[in-house]
């Protein structure tokens, strides 16, 4: 999760491998990370490695992380 002047926001993957901002709500924080209450519905694939990096409308590769078992 990222933020700024417009608010919290985490950048997504699109179907055309593109990277889009998405404005989202954080109602928690935990030692896991944050909890985010409003703004994604759970299918997006969202950037977690090197966001800060990123612009939007830029294109990625994604690659799907593996489950933790801890």
């Amino acid at each position: 999760m990222l933020a700024d002047a417009r608010g919290s926001y985490v950048f997504i993957v699109n179907d055309k491998s593109e990277v889009e901002r998405r404005k989202v709500s954080v109602i928690d924080t935990t030692a896991a990370g944050v909890v985010i209450g409003a703004g994604l519905n759970g299918s997006e694939r969202i950037v977690t490695t090197a966001a800060g990096f990123l612009r939007e409308g830029e294109r990625v590769s994604a690659v799907k992380l593996a489950e933790s078992t801890s």
